[in-house]
């Protein structure tokens, strides 16, 4: 059974000094439910490794960049940047997150909330630049 899978990229025009920028990442899981923050990131790690994962054997996560915002440290944002289909969009992310770091921008992060402090990023959207 395939599932579908959808990915774009929304830009929304530039009003006053903030610009929208919305990448759509994955598929929705079959558990969870889709939720949202608001914050600037405290940290970023990108694995040189794919599939080496994150973290110790009891929350060990397997993704490729993991993110945490600054008003909500305890908990980890991820997802994986494998080739495929959507290799350029994620790369695209990637960079997005990258630059949001550098320059403090604030984002949203909309997320599989199930039930743990680690949640896997479906959308990443600017929300303000200096």
């Amino acid at each position: 059974m395939r599932r579908k899978i959808t990915i774009g990229l929304i830009v929304t025009a530039v009003v006053a000094a903030s610009v929208v920028v919305s990448l759509v990442l994955f598929a929705a899981p079959k558990a969870g439910s889709l939720q949202a923050v608001d914050g600037r990131l405290a940290y970023i790690r990108i694995n040189a490794e794919p599939g080496s994962g994150y973290g110790g054997s009891s929350n060990y996560v397997d993704a490729d960049v993991i993110l945490k915002l600054q008003n909500r440290e305890n908990d980890r944002y991820v997802f994986r940047l494998r080739s495929g289909a959507d290799a350029l969009l994620k790369q695209a992310t990637l960079d997005l997150l990258m630059l949001a770091y550098e320059y403090n921008w604030l984002v949203r992060v909309e997320y599989w909330n199930e039930g743990r402090t680690t949640h896997f990023i479906q959308d990443v959207i600017l929300l303000e630049r200096d």
